[in-house]
């Protein structure tokens, strides 16, 4: 009887085991179950097994496209602005020193009546005159009476055709003036001394120094003024002739407004084919792309305002 109940225990102690072992395997499937249940799987797709076709699909080309312009602009930026500045840059050394009038585009011709006494202003822009045409030239069936020839500008700086311009001009009989371009904020006493230097004595028959003043760069209509009077003050003193000044007719109503500039004799710059100013003058500039002959290129024309008796009254008399 011992056995049986032994066997019986055994029997049920295995039957309990195997009920707990099925039952934690029921539960173990049923967290499985919950799990894959409260999952959803992402469908991968499928690798293209062209590697070509991928990294030429539309997507990754124009991702690409994009980030490569991106890095990129900053670099075909400073390319174009370079290119413009260059062409800007040559064009501008072109116009100022190689050929400043090659840009007139549609030249005026201008026929003034009424006037006796012309002449030129002339510096290395005109490059090598011919003087012997020069002296045979007309305009609009005048003579050229006078040539007036830069001679300095600032402080240090020499018109590289004025000695021989200023002494042909002589030679040709020519009535010849020197004139100075003004640099505003250098000092006028350099700038005197430049021109003294540069152009020397004057000769009778000699038109009077010129001063040309034509821009203010930045400085103050004040300190402007100041300084144009101190040149001409003591050019006038050096000389001991009342010098003459050039300048364009807006610029010498807004900056040279003071009275004492009308006290020295005014060459005054408008290009037109008629002179409207409230004011006495002495020569006007009024055409900047003249053509004469024995010069290849553009030049200033002049007329003197009356008669030629009153011109040569004008000049240097020793």
């Amino acid at each position: 009887m011992a056995e049986t109940k032994k066997t019986t225990t055994s029997k049920k102690t295995g039957a309990s085991a195997s009920a707990k072992s099925t039952s934690a395997s029921a539960r173990k499937k049923k967290t499985t179950a919950k799990k894959t249940t409260g999952t959803t799987r992402r469908k991968r797709k499928p690798k293209s097994n062209n590697i070509l076709d991928e990294f030429l699909s539309v997507d990754k080309i124009s991702k690409m496209t994009g980030k490569t312009l991106k890095k990129m602009l900053p670099l075909l930026l400073g390319i174009v602005f370079c290119c413009i500045l260059s062409v800007g840059g040559a064009m501008f050394v072109y116009v100022k020193y190689v050929n400043p009038y090659a840009f007139k585009l549609h030249p005026v011709e201008r026929h003034l009546t009424g006037y006796s006494v012309y002449g030129i202003d002339v510096s290395h822009y005109q490059g090598n005159i011919n003087w012997d045409r020069l002296a045979a030239a007309n305009i609009d069936g005048h003579e050229v009476k006078f040539v007036i020839a830069k001679a300095t500008e600032g402080a240090d700086h020499s018109d590289s055709h004025f000695e021989r311009n200023f002494t042909q001009a002589k030679k040709n009989g020519f009535v010849r003036g020197a004139y100075h371009f003004f640099t505003p904020g250098t000092v006028p006493y350099f700038q005197i001394q430049n021109f003294i230097r540069t152009v020397g004595n004057l000769e009778e028959g000699d038109l009077p120094p010129i001063l040309d003043v034509e821009k203010a760069d930045g400085i103050s209509k004040a300190q402007l003024q100041e300084d144009v009077l101190k040149w001409l003050v003591e050019i006038e003193r050096i000389y001991k002739v009342r010098p003459i000044l050039y300048t364009f007719i807006n610029f010498k109503r807004k900056y040279l407004d003071r009275s004492e500039f009308d006290e020295y004799p005014l060459w005054i710059a408008n290009y037109s084919d008629s002179l409207s100013y409230d004011g006495d003058w002495e020569f006007w500039q009024y055409s900047q792309d003249g053509k004469v002959d024995g010069i290849s290129d553009y030049v200033d024309l002049d007329v003197y305002h009356t008669t030629l008796e009153s011109f040569e009254s004008l000049l240097i008399h020793k």
